[in-house]
């Protein structure tokens, strides 16, 4: 909930992630449901809401914030991951690349690695896909074997239907 004015659009996508959370977990959330949520939200939410936006405007950008967020709340914090491998440079390992796509795919992946210890990270093709812009998920599916066999990453876990493959990152450690 904001606590201040123009918090708004900020906490409405935190809250699309949240219900992608629950959803993650078997939860289904219909448009009926979708719009409790919202009625509750803005109920709550409406003394500190912009002048002049109407309900429908705030109802619009919610809808849109269930379409576009990718990561639920509260897992790896893969948005993070991603903000910093296209703020910083490119590790010394990817530089051996020359498809700037391929780049930044090891830049995050580096980037989950250390955002998750020692344990291993799960992202998925389409994820990945989307992130990197790519049109087809199977194009990441060669990327990441290749990667894998060129010993940056391992595969940790195989996903499944209802579960994402876990990677380690381990390039650092070929030392």
């Amino acid at each position: 909930m904001p606590k201040m004015k123009r918090q708004n659009n900020a906490l409405l996508f935190k809250l699309a992630r949240a219900i992608k959370k629950l959803e993650k977990k078997g939860e289904k959330f219909d448009l009926a449901q979708l719009d409790t949520v919202f009625d509750v939200w803005y109920g709550q939410a409406k003394e500190f809401l912009k002048d002049g936006q109407t309900k429908e405007e705030y109802y619009m950008e919610f809808m849109n914030a269930c379409e576009k967020a990718k990561f639920p709340l509260g897992g790896v914090k893969v948005a993070e991951a991603w903000e910093k491998a296209n703020s910083q440079p490119f590790p010394s390992e990817a530089i051996r690349f020359e498809n700037p796509k391929i780049r930044l795919l090891v830049a995050f992946l580096k980037n989950l690695q250390v955002m998750t210890g020692s344990e291993p990270f799960f992202i998925t093709l389409r994820d990945c896909a989307a992130l990197l812009q790519q049109q087809s998920h199977s194009t990441v599916a060669v990327w990441l074997g290749a990667l894998a066999k060129l010993g940056y990453i391992t595969v940790a876990k195989p996903g499944n239907e209802r579960q994402a493959t876990q990677y380690s990152y381990i390039w650092s450690a070929r030392g």
